[in-house]
């Protein structure tokens, strides 16, 4: 019985959320690769106006680079 109102209740809470837009997507962040390199990764990430490559591996994490969307969108063609 108690899992059952459980259950109701995040199918409520659900569709309120869904209807109230909390659960839209953001177009501020979004992961434009991922590279794999063996248990390392290296992601490029746009925020907002930027583009941010970022290396994360078992020492830390670690800032690659960064650059506005207008210069990427520039030297993008040159690749």
């Amino acid at each position: 019985m108690a899992l059952s109102i459980i259950a109701v209740t995040v199918f409520l809470f659900y569709r309120y959320a869904m209807r109230k837009g909390l659960f839209k997507k953001s177009e501020e962040l979004q992961l434009i690769a991922l590279l794999p390199l063996g248990n390392d990764k290296v992601y490029l990430i746009r925020c907002k106006d930027q583009i941010i490559c970022v290396f994360a591996g078992k020492s830390g994490v670690m800032l690659l680079g960064k650059w506005s969307l207008n210069d990427w969108s520039e030297n993008k063609k040159y690749v």
